[in-house]
């Protein structure tokens, strides 16, 4: 008995020690080493996340890194028409998307979202009612090329919207904003199956707004645009995305749910013994 003891001790403790180091199972941002080179068409950084595939007639002049304040009013000062601008997300990877639209696109190289596992992004865009500025979530076929659109917010007249109803979600103002989307439970419809997720936008300053649906494809893939309209400041119209993560919150409750319940049990059974 004292060796199944020993063997349930181990157990709970690994469970434990498993969810602890798996807090995130995939996490990138542009000061990651691979990054010091620039930001080009196959680089991969951080883990978790498949190389980047950006799309765009001129990539040099499209993609690059810097420091997301150069977007809004072009200066990198922190400063939008005269007043303080804490929006900034910091050394970022850029986009801008002259005359054409710019994508930056991965996959997530754990499969698709699965309930209760949160996608994260960081963005930051120009001040540009007319240009482009989205983050979609996508379906790949078996080669992982996007082809079913799951979920997207993009802004519009100022305003943050959600691909669907078409409702104001989130004014912009100067701020950075970050994207947290949730596979929340699966919904049966007999002959098909749908996800119900839970979306939140918090702006920099704490400002927060939350939306919840249901999507019909779970997403693998992540994708930026951004879309410079002819004649527009590419520098002061630019979109900024950084800090990506998958947290697969659930499981790790459960892992130290578990791990506690039985270390629990190894005291009972010693309880009991004396």
């Amino acid at each position: 008995m004292n060796r199944f003891l020993v063997i349930l001790r181990i157990v709970g403790i690994a469970f434990i020690a498993t969810s602890a180091s798996a807090s995130f199972i995939a996490f990138d941002s542009a000061s990651d080493p691979a990054y010091s080179g620039g930001w080009t068409n196959g680089s991969n950084g951080g883990y978790g996340f498949g190389p980047w595939v950006l799309t765009h007639p001129f990539p040099s002049i499209a993609f690059g890194i810097g420091p997301s304040t150069e977007n809004d009013d072009g200066v990198d000062d922190g400063v939008l028409w005269g007043l303080a601008n804490d929006g900034d997300i910091g050394n970022a990877f850029r986009l801008r998307g002259v005359d054409q639209t710019a994508t930056a696109g991965r996959r997530f190289l754990h499969g698709p979202l699965t309930v209760g596992q949160t996608f994260s992004i960081e963005f930051d865009n120009g001040w540009q009612n007319e240009a482009l500025y989205a983050i979609r979530l996508y379906e790949t076929d078996s080669s992982f090329n996007p082809i079913n659109l799951s979920f997207e917010v993009f802004l519009q007249l100022s305003a943050f919207y959600e691909r669907g109803p078409g409702d104001t979600w989130l004014q912009h103002g100067t701020e950075g904003v970050r994207l947290d989307f949730t596979i929340t439970g699966t919904v049966d419809y007999g002959s098909y199956t749908n996800y119900a997720y839970s979306a939140t936008l918090t702006r920099r300053d704490g400002v927060a707004s939350n939306v919840t649906g249901e999507v019909s494809y779970l997403p693998n893939y992540v994708q930026a645009a951004n879309l410079v309209p002819f004649g527009g400041n590419p520098v002061r119209e630019g979109f900024y995305i950084n800090r990506m993560s998958i947290v697969p919150e659930p499981a790790s409750v459960a892992f130290i749910a578990l791990g506690a319940a039985v270390i629990g049990f190894a005291r009972r059974k010693n309880f009991h013994r004396m």
